[in-house]
């Protein structure tokens, strides 16, 4: 965007017409490209390399106004030069290029060589003052962008947990809280259920930490690959503690699918560095018509966690009122 990074002077042929600014370009510090059609030069351009394109009327020969057109909707930003000689019946075409092409700067020939140099430093002038605010505007947005990118991974972090990138527990408080709201309000039911894995201490005393750290992943992939969408959140409770919330569901409808994810976790063969682990869960589960409170329901999903734990582990127990 920067007028300096702009090093090419676009020349409309007939370039004899005005062979002196010809000259002029091949001996400053600008490039220099001929070209009769804006279709021949299309591919040897960008457009942030075009300071500005030159083109050059008389009453025999209007084609450089379209040159100019071509310029204009290629990349406003680039400026329009219109070389004219005075001519007794000139002043029609120049009316036509004027609204036609927009032209920024309009010269009588003849023009000499060291004019040209005067007239590049007005350009680049015009150039600046015409995207500066443009520019400020794009340095903001890519600011905005860069804050924007860095505000989504913040309430990431802030509500996912890192290991099993589930919601975590902090996400859990807020989103139980507004389960239980709606079903106060809208009378809108729902069901939790609170995981435990089952003799995890004995996988990272065992196989290590390393070890521990992948079976927790993979049982909150399980987790994550059979929510459904709008109906089930999953969240990394804490330790080997995970909870499902699932909304517009029976007792029963959750039960059996967590009874699904429980046979899916005992299939799984979760391979480590020294061992081939297998696990299973114990899961206690509570519905929003038997509990007072989000309190209530919490506690009364952990009693179901601790008599699935009694009677042998690997189970699920429901919540009783």
């Amino acid at each position: 965007m920067d007028a300096s990074t702009r090093n090419i002077v676009v020349l409309h042929q007939p370039a004899e017409k005005i062979s002196d600014l010809a000259r002029a370009i091949e001996n400053s510090k600008y490039t220099g490209l001929t070209a009769k059609y804006f279709a021949e030069i299309a591919s040897k351009i960008n457009h942030e390399s075009v300071l500005c394109v030159i083109a050059y009327i008389d009453e025999e020969n209007q084609s450089g106004v379209d040159f100019l057109r071509s310029f204009l909707e290629y990349d406003q930003h680039i400026q329009r030069i219109l070389f004219v000689r005075n001519q007794p019946n000139i002043f029609p075409y120049i009316l036509h290029a004027v609204n036609r092409a927009h032209v920024d700067y309009m010269v009588p020939l003849p023009v000499n060589a060291p004019d040209f140099p005067v007239l590049c430093r007005k350009i680049v002038r015009r150039y600046d003052k015409m995207t500066r605010a443009l520019r400020k505007f794009t340095q903001l947005a890519e600011v905005t962008e860069e804050l924007l990118a860095q505000n989504e991974k913040y309430k990431e972090d802030a509500t996912s947990d890192p290991l099993t990138t589930l919601l975590n527990r902090r996400s859990f408080d807020s989103m139980i809280n507004r389960f239980w709201d709606r079903w106060l309000e809208k009378s809108v039911p729902f069901a939790m259920a609170i995981l435990d894995l089952d003799h995890f201490k004995s996988v990272n005393d065992t196989y290590g930490h390393t070890a521990g750290d992948n079976v927790l992943s993979a049982v909150a992939s399980v987790l994550k690959n059979n929510q459904r969408t709008g109906i089930d959140f999953a969240f990394r409770y804490g330790g080997e503690e995970f909870v499902i919330i699932s909304s517009t569901v029976s007792m029963s409808d959750m039960d059996k699918y967590v009874c699904r994810l429980l046979s899916i976790v005992r299939n799984l063969k979760i391979e480590t560095e020294n061992a081939t682990i297998q696990v299973t869960f114990s899961c206690g589960i509570c519905h929003s018509e038997q509990a007072s409170s989000v309190k209530d329901i919490i506690e009364k999903a952990d009693k179901a966690l601790y008599r699935a734990k009694e009677e042998g582990r690997n189970r699920i127990c429901l919540a009783t009122l």
